[in-house]
């Protein structure tokens, strides 16, 4: 299991003064079918965000006294008072979850993707800002397909943020080869609001938190 904490601003934080909490688990999927897994992943994202409740926020998660509703978009949130922004992500045999203080952060989106061999070119023009396809293209073999499946984690993350999905070509959101944030839909706010961390799990997965800050005059 690998566990980070960060403070609002991305870096990496004690539990004490840490905004949010991010937990990544492997899981076992032999022998499952593909319904199977998918139940297997569920079930164990819910015991990742049981055991981050109780670990940073002292919470006991019941289904019952914190139910786990989705909006609309398929967007998790906890239904009692003051409960703080969650999010749920999994890919093959990882599973992941991230939940922010609700009194210093305005929302986050997790994504998580297993590391596989695409076809980058085919993707450069409606995927990729064209400042990502040349950080991805510039690389090749295995250091080219976690670069590709970064941007595309940086950009899941700030959709599942924001709680619409990828609704809108994925190259509006683009990031420089330095890994700025420096294209967004208008709608998402200001570039500088946005938060991003990456993490390379054990060169098998890439994992994204996304998240924007609340203004310091708002947070308490």
């Amino acid at each position: 299991m690998i566990t980070l904490y960060l403070n609002k601003q991305g870096h990496i934080s004690s539990t004490h003064d840490a905004s949010i909490m991010v937990i990544a688990n492997q899981i076992d999927r032999s022998g499952s079918d593909r319904k199977q897994q998918r139940m297997q992943q569920s079930r164990q994202a819910r015991e990742l965000l049981a055991a981050a409740l109780a670990e940073f926020q002292g919470l006991h998660y019941t289904p019952a006294t914190m139910p786990l509703l989705k909006d609309a978009h398929g967007k998790p949130w906890l239904d009692f008072p003051h409960a703080p922004h969650i999010s749920i992500a999994h890919s093959g045999n990882w599973v992941s979850c991230a939940i922010a203080r609700s009194a210093h952060i305005a929302n986050i989106g997790i994504d998580i993707e297993m590391i596989q061999h695409r076809n980058w070119e085919a993707y450069r023009e409606y995927v990729f800002h064209p400042e990502e396809s040349d950080w991805i293209l510039a690389a090749n073999g295995d250091e080219r397909n976690a670069r590709g499946l970064t941007c595309w984690c940086r950009k899941e993350a700030i959709a599942k943020a924001v709680g619409t999905g990828l609704s809108f070509p994925p190259s509006h959101i683009g990031f420089d080869q330095h890994q700025r944030l420096i294209s967004l839909p208008d709608d998402m706010g200001q570039a500088q609001d946005w938060h991003i961390h990456d993490s390379n799990l054990h060169d098998e997965a890439i994992l994204c938190i996304a998240w924007k800050a609340l203004p310091m005059d708002n947070a308490v």
